[in-house]
């Protein structure tokens, strides 16, 4: 926290005064990767919502790649309830039981996160930016993490 608060040019106690720990740091860093998602909505098509759910978060871990290694630790905030809600809403207006939401959100979840989690490791650090700026491909991530620069 010290170190944070240097790096903002402020005093550590004046950082506590908007948070009480690192880990709410944690949990609106994460929730702000939560708003960058694609969100579904009840009444969407579910299976091009959920496609579009499942690309949008393998672009934005791809760009945040450090998101993973916390997604667990974190307690959800306003932008990340709102998502999983429409998430659920769609699938639960197409006819899925509750039970069967959560493991088709589980198993798609899942998909993306483990697909940049590997993607990541197969290429890491900057020999991955100069390979992904340079248009050659470090497996599948290097592609999503050029398109995510061009806005796609």
């Amino acid at each position: 926290m010290r170190k944070l608060a240097t790096e903002l040019g402020i005093e550590a106690m004046s950082l506590y005064y908007h948070v009480k720990s690192k880990d709410d740091i944690f949990d609106g860093m994460f929730d702000v990767v939560n708003s960058e998602f694609a969100t579904p909505r009840a009444g969407d098509e579910r299976r091009t919502a959920m496609r579009e759910r499942a690309e949008s978060m393998r672009i934005v871990f791809a760009q945040h790649p450090w998101a993973i290694s916390i997604k667990a630790l974190t307690s959800p905030g306003h932008a990340t309830l709102g998502h999983l809600d429409s998430a659920i809403g769609c699938l639960t207006a197409a006819g899925f039981s509750m039970p069967m939401t959560g493991h088709a959100m589980s198993i798609l979840d899942s998909s993306s996160v483990s697909w940049v989690s590997r993607q990541v490791r197969a290429c890491t650090g900057s020999a991955f930016q100069r390979t992904a700026q340079s248009g050659r491909l470090c497996s599948g991530l290097a592609l999503t993490w050029t398109r995510a620069q061009q806005g796609r």
